[in-house]
């Protein structure tokens, strides 16, 4: 299990640190131009990665993983998933208005992925090295055409998502000893609503992240929607890693204990990630973006908070699923998009700035926090909201650096690991999850 995990850890941590690394080349290499349009790429891609999944691809990991003929259930969603992909080409023909809306046509190539079902077969470090290698090329390659071809890197920037989309595709394919192509069918479409609750949940997830970019950009300049894609994807690269956590544990999630343990793990981390922006905006910005965006760090900080009120109740999400609550769940994940991508477009007329953008997630994530917390009534809240103050005090450590050294690098890589050493050192049995007997 400790192997499993950590190798999945390893490959995620590097999709993620590539990805920090592409962000910092474009924040200094190219215009916010093609910044704005990459960022909107990006969340176009995303769009339809979820509406695919839609809640059906979570349903489908746990029937392939329990099923005896579990080839006949991944080829139900294959169909479902082709047969949405093919009824959202032709509103590519939207391409006329907003040129990156033509790539809905990618839709088939999207859902001829089959890569969730590897986790279902127990193939997990498989589906994490496919995963690494989508983020790895395509970041490669914005790197490498920021230096080199900065007039092409738009297409460049498409055309190696489309290929290795097809050769992971079709890797997947062999490697489950499947079909590659399934013909459409209307019919299989009714599983999507078999799990329309999770579909919700999925899609308000993607909105209080990079989702929230397509509805900002019919009311914010190009230039605002590149500053906030680069902040906005640094945050959800942030919820990505406290996800993980979150699904290291979702068998035990029932349990208040685990959960509670879950929560105090992601709360730590959500305060260090919180505190570094708080206590050094400018060496945070120098290190993951370009000099010129200190004059943002208001929007940052606000970004920061917002993956600090994620985290700290993250466990409830799964428990919510467990517990069947999946309709309260979607009430609640529509509730909190929705007044997110209001409060986006409200902002827009008073505030012309990527702060705006931030605050709208920030209200979003709240609501969300909140609904999970009248979900799942009776859980420890106290000892949870006590464990992140007495955490939050240890920003103590990295404050007096401050005061000390100023705003340096050196001062911001002694607090921040005088936070964690610290930290690990008082409560590491406090959050130490008891052993697991899986093995490989």
């Amino acid at each position: 299990m400790v192997k499993r995990l950590a190798s999945i850890a390893l490959l995620t941590g590097a999709a993620h640190v590539f990805t920090l690394i592409t962000l910092k080349f474009l924040s200094q290499k190219i215009s916010t131009d093609k910044i704005s349009i990459i960022g909107e790429l990006d969340s176009l891609f995303q769009f339809i990665i979820n509406i695919l999944a839609f809640g059906l691809q979570l349903s489908a990991v746990r029937n392939i993983a329990i099923a005896d003929n579990w080839k006949s259930t991944y080829n139900q969603v294959q169909v479902a998933r082709i047969t949405l992909a093919c009824l959202l080409v032709p509103f590519g023909i939207l391409g006329l208005f907003n040129p990156s809306y033509q790539y809905l046509v990618l839709g088939p190539l999207f859902a001829l992925s089959g890569d969730y079902a590897l986790y279902g077969r127990g193939k997990p470090v498989v589906a994490s090295v496919l995963a690494f290698f989508r983020v790895f090329i395509p970041s490669l390659v914005l790197i490498i055409f920021s230096e080199l071809y900065k007039g092409f890197i738009i297409s460049a920037y498409i055309s190696a998502t489309i290929l290795i989309y097809g050769i992971t595709s079709v890797f997947v394919a062999k490697k489950l000893e499947t079909r590659y192509w399934y013909w459409p069918s209307l019919k299989n479409l009714q599983l999507y609503l078999q799990s329309f609750g999770l579909g919700i949940a999925t899609m308000a997830y993607y909105t209080l992240g990079l989702g929230i970019l397509i509805i900002a950009a019919y009311f914010y300049n190009t230039n605002v929607i590149a500053i906030s894609y680069l902040g906005i994807k640094l945050y959800v690269i942030f919820k990505g890693v406290i996800r993980i956590i979150n699904q290291a544990f979702v068998k035990e999630m029932n349990n208040d204990g685990i959960g509670i343990k879950v929560d105090q793990l992601a709360g730590f981390l959500g305060i260090g990630y919180a505190g570094i922006i708080l206590i050094f905006p400018d060496s945070f910005i120098k290190t993951f973006f370009d000099e010129s965006y200190i004059s943002y760090k208001d929007f940052l900080t606000v970004t920061g908070i917002a993956g600090l009120v994620s985290s700290a109740f993250t466990s409830l999400t799964t428990r919510s699923l467990l517990k069947q609550k999946d309709k309260l769940y979607a009430v609640y994940s529509i509730i909190s998009a929705s007044v997110c991508i209001l409060s986006v477009i409200i902002f827009s007329y008073f505030i012309s700035s990527p702060f705006a953008i931030a605050m709208s997630l920030l209200i979003g994530e709240v609501l969300m926090t909140l609904g999970l917390i009248i979900i799942n009534k009776g859980i420890t809240i106290i000892g949870r909201l006590r464990f992140l103050l007495q955490a939050a005090a240890l920003l103590l450590l990295p404050i007096s650096m401050r005061a000390l050294m100023g705003d340096s690098y050196l001062a911001m890589i002694t607090g921040m690991l005088l936070y964690a050493g610290v930290g690990v050192a008082i409560y590491y049995k406090k959050i130490n999850f008891p052993a697991f007997k899986e093995t490989w």
